[in-house]
């Protein structure tokens, strides 16, 4: 709508230009012409910018319309905010921007685009911004955890809730065995890991999707499996599923896929103590293990 509108108004400026030479009227001269085109120009990029009142942020103006800073904090929002840019037919302060963002955020997806010209968007960030988050954090888990007893029931159930719609709306079938173990951990770390298995179950799904999970007590461990009968990993694939921005032919189908669900949660896994393994065959489906070892705790702080 706003780029149709900054179409018509800079139509309008052309027409107008064109009448004013062919009238032969003696102010209509080269550069009047030019600066009253470029001011309606400009007034179309001023209407395709999101208004201050319909913004959930802050956007505080910089030197000009195309720079400045914006923060927002997001609760039940779906929608687009056009922040920063304008029309005009040449820039005063040059060609150059300079973008930096950060994101904290326990959910959600979202994009940030940049657009210049006829060109189509440029993709700056994207996908989950819970995977951007923990990545960002990854590097320093040690500085941001709390080991304690925790509820494996109560960890896998705050996972099944937090992806109960999605379950729903995909109709899978979910078998949950008891779960009445304590393991030493960090919960919101966990919860994570938790998370990115379900959400990989939900998206890699069958026609017919079901999930089983439950946990058994080993010799110095508990281990919890999750099975899923989605369509799974080709095994040419399965030495790489752990690799940063390793996608596979199974992710390559899925425009979503960013290839840090498995890879984040290995590493977090490592920080933590905590063994990961998986299997799977094509057209079958993926098991994943978590081992949680007895009693003990893991010195993140030897980590690299």
């Amino acid at each position: 709508m706003h780029y149709f509108l900054i179409r018509i108004l800079s139509l309008a400026a052309a027409l107008l230009a064109i009448c004013c030479i062919l009238s032969g009227i003696p102010a209509c001269d080269k550069d009047t012409i030019l600066r009253h085109y470029d001011n309606a120009l400009q007034v179309g990029g001023a209407l395709a910018r999101t208004p201050d009142a319909a913004l959930q942020g802050i956007r505080v103006p910089g030197g000009d319309s195309y720079t400045g800073s914006y923060t927002a904090a997001y609760q039940n929002f779906s929608g687009r905010e056009i922040l920063f840019g304008g029309t005009a037919l040449k820039r005063p302060a040059g060609d150059t921007i300079t973008v930096s963002c950060m994101l904290s955020s326990t959910g959600g997806r979202a994009k940030l685009l940049f657009c210049s010209g006829s060109n189509a968007p440029k993709v700056l960030l994207k996908d989950d911004l819970e995977q951007a988050l923990f990545y960002a954090r990854s590097n320093s888990v040690e500085k941001d955890y709390l080991i304690r007893p925790a509820s494996l029931r109560e960890l896998v159930n705050t996972a099944v809730r937090r992806n109960a719609k999605d379950m729903i709306a995909s109709r899978i079938k979910l078998q949950l065995e008891p779960l009445d173990y304590t393991v030493l951990t960090d919960m919101k770390w966990v919860d994570f890991i938790l998370n990115q298995i379900l959400v990989n179950a939900i998206k890699y799904r069958s026609a017919s999707p079901s999930i089983h999970i439950y946990a058994q007590q080993e010799k110095n461990s508990v281990a919890l499996t999750i099975a899923d009968n989605g369509i799974g990993i080709r095994a040419a694939d399965l030495p790489r599923v752990f690799e940063r921005g390793f996608t596979g032919e199974t992710g390559r189908k899925f425009s979503k896929a960013t290839g840090l669900g498995l890879y984040l949660s290995k590493r977090m896994c490592d920080k933590l103590g905590i063994g990961l393994s998986l299997a799977s065959v094509e057209g079958e489906g993926t098991t994943i293990r978590l081992v949680f070892p007895n009693g003990t705790m893991h010195d993140l702080s030897k980590d690299t």
